[in-house]
């Protein structure tokens, strides 16, 4: 199984692995063993701020129902947002386990969606590698409102209408679709973007045939603004 398959397996099984599995302490290194040194920051990628005292934990965990997960250890970021871990572990853990760095979600930010689970933001690691564990910086978007305002100017019909809105190409944005154009009428979307970059609105209008029109904007947020666009189609 390549590392994209154990990525997307590892986020399917989530919710089943913490409801089923129990956790205990790593057992001690009796060969392969090796010291860990995981280093990383946890900040704010528009200010580049560190976040301070933020749990860090390290296990490792398992795509299966009930398997044990085994802590490995834990620590809290610095005043600037860093954290320098180390443990001595059994790297023969990687064939059948994964290594988790894990920080606790906040919902006013955004991650990449591969590293969000329900209750954490968190990084895997499938196989030992040394730059990948001196490189472990979760990079938070902070979230602001985003209003897009729909307006129907026009009387044409049309197989299907959708907008949608991205600011970042690694985290998820927006979508939204009429299919219906006796359906299409002035429209508010409340959707949430980061502030301080630019926030792209784009939109496709399909036709009957295959044929389709479409274009894009956009527009840069800020924290407690207006963060309202327009669209008429």
């Amino acid at each position: 199984m390549n590392h994209i398959a154990k990525t997307t397996a590892a986020l399917l099984c989530f919710f089943i692995l913490f409801a089923s599995s129990c956790k205990k302490e790593q057992p001690d290194c009796k060969g392969n063993c090796y010291t860990l040194h995981m280093k990383g920051r946890v900040y704010d990628k528009i200010s580049l701020a560190g976040k301070a005292n933020v749990p860090v934990e390290v296990e490792w965990g398992r795509v299966c129902i009930g398997c044990t997960i085994y802590t490995v250890t834990s620590g809290r970021t610095d005043s600037n947002g860093n954290f320098n871990l180390a443990k001595n572990v059994d790297t023969g853990f990687f064939k059948q386990y994964f290594l988790a760095i894990k920080i606790p979600a906040d919902s006013n930010y955004f991650i990449n969606v591969i590293e969000s689970e329900n209750l954490y933001f968190v990084k895997r690691l499938y196989d030992y590698d040394s730059l990948a564990l001196q490189h472990l910086n979760f990079e938070l978007y902070p979230k602001v409102p985003l209003t897009i305002r729909l307006r129907r100017t026009q009387q044409d019909n049309f197989g299907y209408y959708s907008v949608g809105h991205s600011f970042a190409s690694n985290l998820a944005g927006s979508y939204y679709t009429f299919y219906d154009p006796l359906a299409a009428v002035d429209t508010v979307i409340h959707q949430h973007t980061a502030p301080a970059i630019f926030t792209k609105i784009y939109w496709r209008k399909g036709f009957i045939g295959g044929s389709f029109t479409e274009g894009s904007d956009s527009l840069i947020c800020t924290p407690g603004g207006n963060n309202t666009i327009e669209v008429n189609f």
